[in-house]
């Protein structure tokens, strides 16, 4: 997993799970993770994207509680932006 801090967020730039490793839960516990980094920053907000093409990221994020911010052509696709509050 890759992060970001900047001034009013963590951004995750990249989560990747070896295939052979993949549904373990191992994705979840690094956005667990970034979303850690933010509370002991300071900071409420995590934000990440993704390609609308990878449904299994979006399903992955939605049941994360992250919700669509906006969407943005990039690299002839379509990227999802999502955010999440964490207390």
């Amino acid at each position: 997993m890759e992060t970001i801090q900047r001034e009013d967020d963590i951004l995750i730039e990249n989560v990747a799970v070896d295939p052979r490793f993949q549904k373990r839960g191992y994705g979840k516990k690094m956005v667990a993770q970034a979303e850690q980094l933010a509370v002991q920053a300071g900071l409420d907000i995590v934000r990440l994207y993704t390609n609308s093409l990878f449904e299994v990221n979006l399903r992955l994020y939605a049941s994360l509680d992250y919700e669509v911010e906006g969407t943005e052509e990039r690299n002839g696709g379509l990227a999802i932006h999502m955010l999440k509050r964490v207390p």
